[in-house]
């Protein structure tokens, strides 16, 4: 099964354009960090995935800018052409099916998806 969810931010203003037929694409990047290492504290490089999105989410990507927080969902594909050389050219990435903004909580980075799996401490009602 070829499914990818990505959670990163937006690189730079969506490439947003239309084909001539007139539906709408977008072209953009998303950079998703890989956290620190445990042992120095030091973080990874993030990762920088090219998306390309069609119509409708496509549209919606012209709303969002630089540095929008993502969830991006969709799948990997690869490309090829001849290129003017002759040889074989091969582009990498992911075709889009859905975009949803995540909202940033005041105060630091953690977005809920930090606490996912923590216990709740509260009170039972029974």
């Amino acid at each position: 099964m070829n499914k990818v969810e990505l959670i990163g931010n937006l690189t730079k203003e969506p490439d947003v354009r239309s084909t001539k037929s007139g539906k709408a694409v977008a072209s953009f990047t998303v950079a998703c960090n890989n956290g620190r290492n445990r042992q120095t504290g030091e973080e990874y490089a993030p990762d920088y995935v090219p998306c390309e999105a069609w119509e409708k989410t496509a549209e919606r990507m012209g709303e969002m800018g630089k540095g929008a927080y993502v969830l991006v969902m969709g799948k990997i594909k690869t490309r090829s052409w001849d290129g003017q050389d002759g040889k074989k050219q091969y582009k990498t990435y992911m075709a889009v099916d859905m975009v949803y903004p995540i909202a940033k909580m005041s105060g630091g980075t953690d977005n809920g998806f930090n606490r996912m799996g923590q216990p709740v401490q509260e009170e039972i009602p029974f």
